[in-house]
């Protein structure tokens, strides 16, 4: 304050004296830069005191779960040795190489202490606290069916018949997902208590945040406002906030519970990714970047880039086959770095551990596994690095028949009213013969079978073309100029069938 109260009086000084024009320039100059520092000075200051009287107010665990809820840790020797090729930043650092450009991004990096907020997120998602939400419903696999879903080929993962899964995968509570895979509710000295490894390896599961929390859609992870890599928040933010206002006009158009599945589970970019010590999914490939940030617990992560991991497939096919990561660590590494030369110079690997509080940044396209060596979970955000990525990323949802996913590759299908030659005219492509009259029958006899489910499909995309409209230089790339009028028309079409008036939203709109 003394420092900026000098130049002040500096400045007055030259005013008075009417000193010449450069040393005026020179002193106000001075005296900007000055008054700037000090804002931020008290800026962090007054955040660092706030997040300070949060931290006195609410109670922080030290784990995830309670003594008698949680999973007794994975031994030592399950963790990664050392981070391998992962770098470990602080934030001011990060932020420093990114903005000199010589930050990679093409690799995997860890951020220490990069989840800000980590305080008040600890309030939030102790177990103790999630297990008051008696709403939230989890879809639960047992250890037999969550092998039997584990598959490398990416399309007979997707096209899996989801009404089958629908009646294999229970349906509970999340106090009930904690007596499954962890130890609510058992007593310390049973022999009953769940130890980590093949009795949790299955227990991992991803939720949207918003089902849990709605009002975490305004959390702002500081690495993504410090990176300019808001895009996806933008766009979640807007699809979120227009289901939740039109919400009264959603529940007499769709099934019943259609309104809340198509608000809170719809898109996977935010969400909250838990499990107890030892569970973990099989190697996974995304196709957009993501940064999952550690909230509690710690994780064992391991990194192959696309082509290692195709060379590693052929190479070993025997024995890389799809599990758990509990069984990869367990049963595959070892074998597939002594016999097979993974992590040799021509088949490397990368890996480290995540702490608590630590931000991993993670590049699209790099297939990852990911091992809870203690009860963990942590909040994970995809993210849209440039214009062309957001457009795919929203145009994938709506019309991709290369990608062959049902229904999402084909929901566009809906708003042309089955008509293949007019739903072509968006990208060209073309679908003919026996190809285009199963998708269709598929689609129609196991998935919209009825005038409300065609309206919870048409939903999604008209909410996934408003969600585009919050980043003009993404909307403008993607089908919703073509496709949201179609739509529109085909919903009033079947709101008309069900007796429904349309609502005023229902109109042209500009992209």
């Amino acid at each position: 304050v003394s420092t900026q109260s000098t130049w002040e009086e500096l400045m007055d000084l030259a005013t008075q004296k009417d000193m010449s024009g450069n040393i005026q320039l020179l002193v106000r100059t001075a005296l900007e830069k000055v008054t700037e520092k000090y804002k931020e000075l008290e800026a962090a200051k007054k955040k660092e005191e706030e997040e300070a009287r949060k931290a006195a107010q609410q109670p922080r665990p030290v784990e995830f779960a309670d003594k008698l809820t949680s999973v007794k840790p994975l031994k030592a020797g399950m963790a990664a040795k050392k981070n391998l090729k992962i770098e470990r930043y602080t934030m001011e650092q990060v932020v420093k190489l990114y903005k000199s450009g010589k930050l990679d991004m093409t690799k995997p990096f860890l951020i220490t202490n990069g989840v800000n907020e980590i305080t008040d997120l600890q309030y939030k998602f102790m177990a103790e606290k999630l297990m008051e939400n008696k709403n939230v419903r989890v879809r639960y696999l047992s250890p037999v069916l969550a092998k039997k879903k584990r598959k490398f080929d990416k399309e007979q993962q997707q096209n899996q018949n989801e009404d089958e899964e629908q009646l294999e995968a229970q349906i509970i509570t999340l106090e009930q997902y904690f007596r499954e895979c962890f130890n609510h509710g058992i007593k310390m000295d049973s022999n009953f208590r769940r130890m980590a490894g093949y009795g949790t390896e299955h227990c991992e599961q991803v939720l949207p945040v918003e089902s849990i929390y709605p009002d975490i859609v305004d959390y702002k992870m500081e690495f993504l406002e410090k990176f300019g890599l808001t895009s996806v928040t933008k766009l979640h933010k807007e699809r979120y906030s227009f289901l939740k206002n039109i919400q009264p006009d959603l529940i007499p158009m769709l099934e019943d519970g259609g309104a809340d599945q198509i608000i809170m589970g719809s898109w996977d970019t935010r969400t909250i990714v838990m499990g107890s010590a030892g569970s973990g999914e099989q190697l996974k490939q995304d196709e957009l970047a993501f940064v999952d940030g550690l909230v509690y617990g710690k994780r064992r992560w391991m990194f192959l880039t696309e082509s290692i991991f195709t060379k590693m497939r052929q190479k070993a096919k025997g024995v890389m086959e799809p599990a758990s990561a509990f069984q990869f660590f367990e049963q595959q590494f070892t074998e597939l770095k002594e016999d097979f030369d993974l992590g040799s110079r021509s088949l490397p690997y990368m890996e480290c551990n995540q702490e608590a509080g630590d931000l991993l940044y993670v590049p699209s396209k790099m297939y990852r596994i990911t091992l809870s060596l203690k009860d963990s979970i942590s909040i994970s955000q995809k993210l849209i690095q440039t214009t062309n990525e957001g457009a795919k990323f929203i145009n994938q949802r709506m019309w991709a028949p290369e990608n062959g996913v049902v229904p999402t590759s084909f929901a566009a299908l809906v708003c042309y009213q089955w008509d293949f030659g007019a739903v072509a005219t968006l990208d060209g492509s073309q679908l003919y013969g026996m190809q285009a009259q199963l998708i269709s029958q598929i689609m129609r006899q196991n998935i919209v079978r009825t005038t409300k489910l065609e309206n919870g499909v048409i939903m999604g995309i008209l909410a996934d073309c408003v969600a585009a409209s919050a980043d003009p230089t993404i909307s403008s790339r993607t089908y919703c100029p073509k496709l949201w009028s179609t739509c529109v028309s085909t919903l009033k079409t079947n709101l008309n069938s069900l007796s429904l008036p349309a609502p005023s939203w229902a109109k042209h709109r500009s992209f």
